[in-house]
């Protein structure tokens, strides 16, 4: 690799070739040692092109910094002339992808490269949070070198050779059908109307659902666990223990579990209604240690027949979390919580009575599975989920099936224990609901 010095005479011809050939020998200069060859054949793949491309890659992969972060820093020591747009989910997020590349483009390494091949070091003619422009881009336009946006900015009237959209799908999109229509608007918008013709709109992400935007963008190169060889044996299995069956499949193997054997769709979402409802209650599913998270559900019936909810996880043991379960349990004013009797012996009811609140404990005696299927089912259409919920405690509950479900369950268990007790017609005896 190119020798690493503040002394621009280390910087040869031969280097740049070097490093147009080989961009993750950039990222080592800017110290990211982790980028491969591999990352070479995706930047190279995604910036070298005048059409629009897509990459999927698995989480943890070091797609964004090696594609978006290097990939930009490696793009326009080539390309000075040019103006990139980076699209993310929201505004905050681009601005702190323009911040990171902000950082790169200060390293000691990084000035003299661009000294060497410009004549002159990168200094700033424009420095906010979400753009940046430079002395070696002689060409005096509104846009920066790169500026950053969120799916709800304004875009008439910006003009870009490169615009590249990092990680504009989310667990939003895969937890909302209206999130999911406005990302491939925003998408249609990008690639058709507002990048010029003859210049690439590029897709960069993980895939979280197969009917939004990635079923429209151009059909992606995809590398899984199994392609890269990043993670180790013991991390794959960590990522496998700490998620759902079915967000593992589709973040890692980069496979869709099908939408015809969920149960539990397109959750309805809309603000917490304080007052005008009838009396809040909780339901905590503890958890002692490992893997498995303390599920929080709180329910109340409002005036209109609909019920609204909200649900968070906390990892860890019970006892490091009863704060945090108080603080919740306060802040939704609830009158009881409700927690089974386990073999603790009454430890954790104990601890959430003696944390003030009013818990009451029960004996379980149902199935998971029958009760899941039967509660959570009964009610799902008619539950109006709070904004603040946790977006993998929905995915808990919209990723179970009889067949799936039965690694992380927590979610949908606290949820239909809480409906089985407070909000079902069927009664504690209801039929199972038949697949």
């Amino acid at each position: 690799m190119p020798k690493q010095s503040t002394n621009p005479s280390y910087y040869t011809e031969e280097d740049l070739r070097l490093i147009r050939d080989n961009p993750h020998i950039l990222g080592w200069i800017a110290g990211m040692k982790d980028l491969t060859p591999l990352h070479s054949e995706w930047i190279k793949y995604i910036w070298l092109t005048k059409k629009g491309r897509s990459l999927m890659a698995h989480r943890y992969s070091y797609k964004s910094s090696a594609i978006i972060y290097i990939g930009y820093v490696w793009y326009i020591l080539f390309n000075p002339e040019d103006r990139v747009a980076l699209v993310r989910k929201t505004h905050t997020d681009a601005c702190e992808g323009v911040g990171a590349i902000t950082k790169i483009m200060q390293q000691p390494e990084i000035r003299e490269l661009f000294r060497f091949a410009h004549g002159e070091y990168p200094e700033f003619t424009k420095k906010r949070i979400d753009a940046i422009d430079f002395t070696f881009k002689k060409s005096k336009t509104p846009e920066g070198s790169i500026t950053g946006f969120g799916l709800n900015s304004q875009f008439t009237g910006k003009h870009f050779e490169v615009i590249m959209c990092d990680d504009i799908s989310t667990l939003k999109d895969r937890l909302s059908k209206a999130e999911r229509e406005y990302t491939m608007s925003i998408w249609r918008e990008l690639s058709t109307n507002v990048i010029g013709p003859g210049k690439p709109c590029c897709y960069v992400g993980t895939p979280w659902t197969a009917e939004g935007v990635e079923s429209i963008i151009p059909k992606p190169r995809k590398y899984s666990i199994k392609d890269c060889n990043i993670l180790t044996p013991e991390q794959i299995e960590e990522k496998r223990k700490g998620t759902t069956p079915a967000l593992f499949s589709v973040n890692y193997l980069l496979e869709y579990m099908s939408s015809e054997e969920q149960i539990f769709k397109d959750p309805q979402w809309g603000d917490w209604i304080y007052g005008n409802t009838e009396t809040p209650y909780a339901h905590i599913d503890a958890a002692y240690g490992g893997k498995d998270y303390n599920a929080l559900t709180i329910m109340a019936k409002r005036k209109d027949g609909k019920i609204q909810a909200v649900g968070f996880l906390f990892p860890g043991s019970i006892a490091e979390r009863i704060e945090d379960i108080k603080e919740k349990y306060k802040l939704y004013k609830c009158k009881k919580i409700y927690v089974e009797n386990q073999s603790d012996k009454g430890w954790t009811l104990s601890m959430l009575k003696h944390a003030g609140m009013n818990a009451a404990g029960y004996d379980e005696s149902m199935k998971k599975e029958h009760k899941i299927a039967t509660y959570g089912l009964e009610v799902w259409e008619n539950t109006i989920w709070d904004i603040s919920t946790d977006g993998m405690y929905l995915s808990q509950i919209t990723d179970w099936t009889e067949e799936l479900g039965k690694g992380h369950d927590d979610a949908p268990d606290s949820f239909s224990s809480l409906v089985r007790m407070k909000y079902s017609k069927k009664g504690a005896s209801g039929e199972r609901w038949r697949w």
